[in-house]
Order: structure tokens, then sequence, then C-alpha cells
């Protein structure tokens, strides 16, 4: 079954088309011929069960486009692949949330029984083209495949290491995402907040004065010192101690004997750990003798850099998350382990565990629960070994520390945390001149006072990875804050007309600013502000529009069009406000002749198609 992308046509100006809520471009599909008899339900299960896939229903092709009975028969097929497609560049990293619309069907003159689709989907300023061929050349296979011979598809393991290696790894190397990305952009576009791609993982939410930029899980307006401060345990420690903060007593070594020396300083009892590790890397916990210490620091020192021997202290960790000055959540991260049901034995806890985590989907997979030497001589520790039976509720141990790379056991404990521990967290975070940012406080009881029990401060992480917890819709809110009740959006307006137009737009311009919003006008030769007039190095109303929303000065938006070139270009927001078509006559933005009735009536249809509010749009200011 021949089965390909004919063409990907990407526009020259990445606009909004087709209703869609992200930048569009278009898609040429080539499948054929079909089977009959496709049981669809058997597909659609087995994509959402391995891909995550819902099955969404079709929506129906654009009025006026000719179809009959026969054109209908390969919708299903194309719809599946839009929907596949969209799933495979999700999990290359790539935001698309939504797989698009099949705007026509129509039988493939080079091959019998074969059929062509054009449709329009979701694009992303800056990714490279051909991860989209990629995802949707893979989708075609995968959901024809399926409709021809489901059973092939019962064990799928080599299916996605193929599709890693080949569509997905390199597609997430080149899309210079996180998961805390995709996680708050799925988050803005479910809010309906509009964001593009800046490049380089860096994305703007909103538009004009509403706008936030954010990279990671990094905000705009942290201090760049800070950040560099954080990188390393030592240099925060001396920071919040000289705050007034609590910290562990460390001192920092380069070499194995001095290693040794600082920990008989501290009393033995001691933490190894590198001084700019992340993530649990390199360290070790009491270490108990000469060669231990030795090996210990030898661990932390292959992480880079030096080595911190710290003063330990009891208790568990908490991971504090503060955004904008305020505590949004608690985390106590505790280290891996399974809990005895007081029938089977840890090995047994441990494969039923890891089998529950392999029926997740492939990219979602969790880390498997290790069984090897480390876990050994953590059960070892508690009296236990593979072969024995915790009790009901019992935790067995299989590492030390929680890790990025082992995981860990997360329980939410905003509700209980000290308001003095709080008020540690946020100074914390205030020292270093941070907007988001993870404390770690190590705690015995995070509900008591840190000068009641000892707790001390371990580290500040600057814009921690949102994809180590469940996503919280705390944080999310907290995160996308600055985009406020209006979803990150201000006044758009557009006036349809000649030189009347124009002066109508200075009339909405000054109805602005008496009420205090900055307000920008811009037509197709020149823009102006609200204090005169705006050279732009750019020509045409999409451009010097688009530079506007980018602007963080704007507050409204009026823009002129004199010509129809929103028509060919697209529009360069998803949503207007308001729509005035006034009297006066309009051009063709390429020969400046002028427009026809028809091609006017295209252009006042085009821009409806868009418009959300009737009015001033003052619920928006």
């Amino acid at each position: 079954m021949p089965i390909h992308v004919t063409q990907l046509t990407a526009p020259e100006l990445l606009s909004y088309r087709h209703s869609l809520r992200q930048p569009a471009q278009t898609v040429h599909l080539r499948i054929g011929p079909l089977v009959t008899g496709v049981n669809w339900p058997l597909v659609d299960l087995w994509l959402e069960k391995h891909l995550g896939v819902t099955a969404l229903a079709c929506p129906p092709l654009p009025a006026g486009v000719p179809c009959d009975d026969e054109a209908l028969v390969p919708l299903p097929w194309f719809w599946r692949i839009l929907l596949t497609a969209a799933a495979f560049l999700r999990f290359g990293g790539v935001p698309v949330f939504e797989p698009g619309k099949v705007l026509k069907v129509a039988p493939d003159p080079s091959t019998p029984q074969g059929w062509l689709a054009e449709a329009v989907i979701a694009q992303v300023d800056y990714i490279p083209s051909q991860h989209t061929v990629q995802a949707f050349e893979a989708a075609a296979i995968v959901v024809c495949g399926l409709a021809a011979r489901p059973g092939d598809f019962a064990q799928a393991e080599s299916l996605f290491q193929q599709l890693e290696a080949k569509v997905v790894g390199p597609m997430w190397t080149d899309s210079r995402n996180s998961h805390s990305t995709m996680g708050l952009l799925e988050a803005a576009y479910l809010s309906h907040i509009p964001w593009r791609h800046q490049g380089n993982g860096i994305y703007q939410l909103g538009w004009g004065v509403r706008q936030q930029r954010l990279q990671g899980s990094q905000l705009e307006g942290e201090s760049l010192i800070g950040q560099h401060v954080a990188q390393n345990k030592s240099v925060t420690c001396h920071w919040l101690r000289d705050a007034g903060l609590p910290v562990p007593e460390h001192v920092l070594v380069n070499d194995a004997e001095a290693a040794l020396r600082a920990a008989q300083e501290l009393g033995g009892e001691v933490v190894i750990k590198p001084a700019v590790g992340v993530g649990g890397q390199g360290v070790t916990l009491q270490p108990h003798g000469d060669s231990a210490v030795r090996a210990a620091f030898w661990t932390a020192s292959e992480v880079g850099g030096p080595v911190l021997i710290e003063k330990w202290a009891a208790g568990s960790t908490h991971f504090v998350h503060v955004i904008g000055g305020q505590v949004q959540r608690v985390i106590r991260r505790d280290a891996v382990a399974v809990r005895g049901d007081g029938h089977h034995n840890v090995a047994q806890l441990v494969a039923a565990e890891n089998s529950r985590r392999q029926l997740a989907v492939f990219w979602w997979l969790p880390l498997n629960l290790p069984i090897d030497a480390e876990a050994l001589q953590c059960l070892a520790k508690v009296g236990l070994g593979p072969d024995s039976i915790p009790g009901l509720g019992v935790w067995a141990p299989l590492r030390e520390i929680p890790t990025n790379a082992d995981g860990g056991r997360d329980e939410d404990l905003t509700h209980l945390i000290h308001p003095d521990n709080a008020h540690i967290a946020l100074a914390a975070v205030r020292r270093l001149g941070l907007v988001s940012a993870g404390v770690d406080i190590l705690s015995p009881d995070i509900s008591q006072r840190w000068h009641h029990n000892g707790a001390v401060i371990l580290e500040v992480n600057h814009a921690p990875d949102l994809g180590l917890f469940p996503f919280d819709t705390r944080v999310v809110t907290a995160m996308l804050a600055k985009c406020g009740p209006t979803q990150g959006r201000i006044p758009v307006e557009v006036i349809v007309g000649d030189a009347a137009a124009l002066e109508q737009a200075g009339q909405r311009q000054r109805q602005w600013l008496a009420r205090g919003v900055p307000c920008f006008i811009s037509s197709h030769e020149s823009t102006e502000g609200p204090h005169g007039s705006m050279p732009m190095a750019l020509q045409g109303a999409f451009l010097r529009t688009r530079a506007l929303l980018m602007d963080a000065r704007v507050g409204a938006l009026v823009v002129v069009l004199h010509t129809d070139e929103w028509c060919s270009t697209g529009l360069p927001v998803d949503r207007i406000s308001r729509l005035d078509v006034t009297a006066g006559p309009l051009r063709d933005h390429r020969t400046l002749e002028p427009l026809s009735a028809q091609a006017a009536d295209n252009l006042t249809a085009l821009l409806q198609a868009h418009l959300t509010h009737d009015t001033a749009g003052d619920d928006l200011a």
C-alpha cells in the first residue's frame, strides 16, 4: 500500500487559518488502495492504549467542498493519520495540541483505488519541516498497518524502538524543549492563552502588555546572578547563611585526604556530594570508615568540580516550590521503595510494580524499580532481603535517597507546612532574586518550626523540572498568572476601509488612551504609538501587526486594512475583538487595483471567522 506525504506546504509567514488556534501549514497525503471491513474500534483502542491518542470525532469537510459518498470512505483513514502524527510530534517535543482538519479528499489519478487528501495542520515556528514529514509518514504507516493487519501490532516494542530512533528521538533533540515546557504550553493552550515560539525553546505567552516569556520552567525576571549562585551548593549555602537562614555546616574539598579530615572535623556523620551536581548525582549518605569516605569522595568528584563534606542531619527532603513570591506546593521526596502487603516478598512486589509501569505509553514509561547491589544494601540496612515479606504498609527501601535517575516517592504536604518554614523558603528565593525556584528543606517534620527541630535548607533549585512531579494546577496557574484574567490577550480591533478607516482608528486610539490603555495603530504602510509615528523596517499590515503583538508596551491595537493582504497571508493573530467595515474602497494587495466585490466579501468573511467580540472589547481591557 503506497503511503507517504506528497507535499508539505509551509507558508512564508506563519499565520492563523481555518479557525485553528495554532499557526497553520498545509499537508498533502497519498494512501491506497484501501482494505475493506476495517475494525475501527479496535484500531482506536490500540492507538489510545499505546500512543495516548483519543478517538475524536472527525470534523466534516468544509462547506462548499465537493464530496460524494465514495469520497467519505478514506476520511476515517486520513483523520486518524492526523491524530497520530500530532501525537508523534508531541512525543518529540513539538507542542502541537490540535490535529488539524481535512480540507479535501479526491481519487489519486496515479494509483488505482488510491486517494489524495489535503489537510491543514498546526505548525510551530523554527521547527524543521522534515520532522513534520517524518511524523506524518510514520503515522500513515501505523494507521494503515493497524487497519490492514491489527494482529501484527500485538507486540509493539520493536516498532516503538524504531520510532524513537528515527522519528521521536531526533525530533526531541531539535525541538530544544523540556517536559516542563510542553506541560506549560499545553496548559496555556487549554486556557486559550495564545503563544508563539521565539526560537531556542523560548516561548512568548500572550500579546503585548499581557505577555510573558518562558524557557523550560524559567520565567522572565530572574536574576542572572542568582541563577549562577543556585548552581553551586557551597556558594548558595554562604549566601543563605549570611542572610540568617539555616543551612548545614560543610567543608569544600578537592582531594580524598582533605575529605577525610573534613569528615572528622564535622563529627564523622556526614553527607558527601558534588558542589555542582543536580538530581542527587554522586551523593553518599553517612559513609563509615576511611575507605568509604574516600570512595564517596571519588563518586562525587566524578560528577565534576569540588566536593562538599556536609554535616549529616536527620529528616526527609521537602521540595518547596516558590513562584512569584508565594509557596505553591510542598512535596516530601523519599527514596524509591515498595510497600508491603503482608503476603508477597520484596522481589514479587518489585516485579508487580514494574509490570504495572510497563502498561504506560512507551514515551511515558516510568523507571523500573531496581533489584541490584545497591538495592540489596538498602534492604539489608533495615533487615530485609528480596525474599523477605514486609508487613502491611511497611516500606522496603531500594535506594537511600531520591534521585532524578532512580525516581522517588512523592507526597503532597502543602497543607502541612509551618509558616516559619514557608518563610525561610521565600526568604531563600528572594535572597537569590529568583521568580520560580524549588527550595529543598531537610526536616524531620515540615509541620514543625525549623528552629525547633533542626531543619536546614540544603539547596535552591532554579527553574525546577516540573516533569519530576505530577502536574499541579496550582503551579500552572501561578506560572501563567501574568497573562491575567484576559488569557494573555489585549484588544485587537480591525477597521477595513480607506482614509476614513484610518481616521476612525485615530478616534479609537484616543478613546483607549483616555482610559489609560496604551493603544497603537498600524496599517500596511505606517504605525503610530501613543506618542506619534513609529518607523518600522517592515512593510505590510501582517508583519507590522505581528511586531506589535510582540511589543510589551502595547495595551490595545487597532489595525487598518486597506487591501486584502490577510486573505493571502492569513491572520497574524488568532482572535480579533472588534471588526468595523467602512464604505471606503479596497485595493488588491498585489496590483493595488480596485478590489472586486467578491474579494472584499472574502476578506470580511475571513475576519468574521476570527471575531470573538462584536463590541469594543471592553471586557478585554
